[in-house]
């Protein structure tokens, strides 16, 4: 279920959201230049459990989270696994899917009220050729992402249950009031019993 996409009229916290998710990736771009994206861009609202990308199809969106929580969901040996979380502020794709325009590898489903803006693929590729500012705006997106997917694989690969958890405690504890457990432990690589004792205070093995 979602509400009907606004298009082309975003909503003042849509324009709001866009221009702070420039301001804190570090977009070489100036308010004027986002004008195109301002009438690209598709404002949508989700409800809880909704599917915005199936795996199996090509990722043709690339959503800015303005409110809410989505999780990145693969499945493997018959079991849905949480392999991230994209939060306000947060961008919101298969980004493996999106660049190749391959099939997605990922199910992106909301988890809390979702509140969007998106854009096509081949709508990036027209800002990028429009202003060569967007590219390079790009390429730091794609380079952040670059540097947090290491720090997840470090993480997941080198630190105890216990240390994995107080890191998520220290950077979001608000998830433990909006996102179930088991897609909690499951994103930690842990099972959900281990988080539970976690979270009593006993000590994860």
């Amino acid at each position: 279920m979602k509400h009907p996409p606004r298009t082309g009229a975003l909503s003042e916290a849509g324009r709001a959201g866009l221009l702070a998710f420039g301001a804190r990736v570090g977009l070489p771009l100036l308010p004027a230049d986002y004008a195109p994206l301002f009438r690209l861009g598709r404002e949508e609202q989700f409800a809880p459990q909704t599917i915005l990308q199936h795996a199996g199809e090509p990722c043709e969106r690339v959503h800015l989270v303005l409110s809410g929580v989505a999780r990145h969901c693969y499945r493997y040996d018959g079991r849905y696994h949480t392999v991230g979380f994209s939060l306000p502020q947060g961008l919101l794709t298969d980004a493996a899917s999106f660049w190749s325009q391959a099939p997605a590898q990922l199910d992106l489903v909301a988890v809390t009220p979702l509140h969007t803006v998106s854009i096509t693929y081949e709508q990036v590729l027209g800002l990028y050729a429009a202003n060569p500012l967007w590219e390079q705006g790009g390429r730091r997106v794609a380079e952040a992402h670059g540097r947090w997917l290491a720090r997840r694989a470090l993480s997941l690969q080198v630190k105890s249950a216990a240390a994995r958890y107080e890191e998520l405690m220290q950077t979001h504890a608000y998830l433990f009031n909006q996102v179930p457990l088991n897609q909690l432990a499951s994103y930690l690589g842990m099972a959900k019993e281990t988080l539970s004792r976690l979270r009593r205070g006993g000590v994860s093995s």
